[in-house]
């Protein structure tokens, strides 16, 4: 994956979380909030995994093959 495809992914998986918490908040009154920041949060620790990934994970896994 290219990095402009993972800052898409990381963005729109924090705007998925943050949607669906507004949805639930309307629908079943579950007391939260939605909030930018969450968004953003949940776009760095995406983008953070996928760099620990590739680091960590990806050069194992081509030693194996």
């Amino acid at each position: 994956m290219n990095w402009f495809l993972v800052v898409i992914v990381a963005g729109m998986t924090g705007l998925f979380n943050e949607g669906m918490q507004l949805v639930l908040d309307v629908l079943i009154n579950i007391q939260r909030t939605v909030n930018i920041t969450d968004v953003i949060t949940n776009a760095c620790g995406v983008i953070a995994g996928y760099i620990l990934f590739s680091a960590f994970v990806k050069p194992l896994m081509q030693v194996k093959k």
